[in-house]
């Protein structure tokens, strides 16, 4: 039968989902281990269809694609099979924090992905109500302080003193240059806390709203023509000018590149010279992304951690797990209704 029919009739509730995940997780990989060493090649998960024999209770693994599939390889040895029914206990005990936060984190998460508006922006490593659009800058709920991500940069360009990325016109070709600032933080370690941090704000209702943000992109478009640029140069914006005095708090800004024909970039074209000189506009984009999960994760979550012997509603379990704190927000309440 299907893998995923026999989650749904044989393995529901919130612990035993995450140890039916975990076993298939364990299995497939086993199976794309063997498929390699035969073909050379390892099956990527979303290639293959998984099933279950009954009669086993042992997975089987089928080379066609399907949307339900495992997540990144984790290293928990699962043994026996699903034939027979296991107790709650036995499922707690044979999984540990890091492994079920890791099954909650890739396969229970929920993606989400919205734009940044003009005068809005956004705090990486915080946890945000994302569900009321349009998304108008900080409404986190909590957040990891002074958090510093990985910055991609706009390019392998020249960066003079001043610190913006040079690049000469003649070297312009694509009509989009992407910065990237990620989020190092592993959802995990939110997970480790949330139950103690959505009692401290009162929150205990619509926890798919709540999104761990993993990062962030900003799209710089350069619209009309490409062919023919003259002769001139590209700034790109440093990181410092993307960021609010918070490091980790990022933003849209009125001048995120300008064009400039001296090579120090001191004197810039406004943009109605750059426009009559047939250089292309500018135009900039930015979009937030993250992972939120539902009720039934965090119940699991907190009868997971007291099990283990944790109080959920505590930092006990991060401590345990060596994860930064998150910090309480005091701008939830001006910022939206929660905890209804």
């Amino acid at each position: 039968m299907p893998a995923q029919n026999m989650l749904e009739e044989y393995y529901a509730s919130p612990i035993s989902t995450v140890y039916f995940r975990l076993f298939l997780n364990f299995n497939f990989f086993a199976v794309a281990e063997y498929v390699k060493s035969v073909s050379g090649a390892q099956p990527d998960p979303e290639d293959c269809t998984l099933w279950m024999r009954p009669s086993a209770g042992t997975l089987c693994v089928e080379l066609t694609p399907s949307d339900f599939h495992v997540g990144p390889w984790i290293n928990e040895t699962v043994s026996g099979s699903l034939l027979r029914p296991h107790q709650q206990s036995e499922m707690i005990a044979s999984m540990s924090l890091q492994n079920y936060h890791h099954i909650c984190s890739f396969d229970l998460s929920l993606p989400h992905l919205f734009s940044i508006p003009k005068h809005g922006s956004v705090k990486l490593a915080s946890v945000t109500r994302v569900a009321v659009p349009p998304y108008e800058g900080l409404i986190d709920a909590a957040f990891i302080p002074d958090y510093r991500g990985f910055d991609s940069g706009w390019v392998e360009g020249e960066i003079p003193e001043n610190g913006w990325t040079r690049i000469t016109s003649d070297e312009v070709v694509d009509d989009a240059y992407e910065r990237s600032i990620s989020n190092c933080q592993p959802l995990g370690s939110w997970l480790s806390q949330a139950n103690n941090i959505f009692r401290n704000l009162n929150i205990d209702s619509d926890y798919q709203d709540y999104a761990f943000l993993e990062g962030l992109k900003y799209r710089l478009k350069l619209v009309g023509s490409m062919e023919h640029i003259p002769l001139g140069y590209l700034f790109l914006c440093p990181l410092a000018d993307l960021q609010s005095d918070d490091p980790s708090c990022f933003r849209h800004v009125e001048c995120p590149a300008y064009w400039s024909l001296d090579l120090s970039g001191t004197e810039r074209l406004s943009t109605e010279d750059a426009e009559k000189l047939e250089f292309p506009a500018i135009e900039l984009e930015m979009e937030a992304h993250g992972w939120a999960c539902d009720a039934s994760v965090y119940d699991g979550l907190r009868e997971f951690h007291r099990a283990k012997g944790f109080d959920p509603y505590s930092h006990d379990v991060a401590l345990q797990l060596e994860h930064t704190l998150f910090q309480l927000s005091n701008r939830l309440e001006a910022s939206f209704p929660h905890g209804e």
